[in-house]
């Protein structure tokens, strides 16, 4: 049995050159309603904000990027399935990655 939602999402991405057709810039913000729990109560509803900057052929066959999630650390959980013993299952603060990409 999977939970009663009613979750409306909505996300807006934007992306902006930052030089030439090589480095950009881009935030995405995503939105999701409060969402009915298996045990009938509600997870909150929540706003998360990612950024990235994205950078490739810098150096020839090179990409990089790195993110920001998650920036405004918010405090937000989904509902649990059957198989987990949390009703909300929290996630993840404030978070970062690095990526480096080298295509042969």
């Amino acid at each position: 049995m999977t939970p009663l939602s009613l979750e409306a999402p909505a996300k807006l991405n934007l992306s902006l050159p930052l030089y030439r057709d090589k480095v950009f810039a881009s935030f995405d913000l995503e939105y999701k309603s409060s969402a009915r729990t298996l045990l009938g109560r509600r997870a909150s509803d929540y706003v998360v904000g990612n950024f990235t900057i994205f950078a490739h052929e810098l150096v020839k066959n090179l990409e990089l990027s790195g993110t920001i999630y998650n920036l405004w650390d918010a405090r937000y959980g989904h509902p649990g399935a059957e198989d987990h013993l949390q009703d909300v299952i929290q996630q993840d603060g404030r978070s970062f990655r690095i990526k480096l990409t080298y295509k042969f």
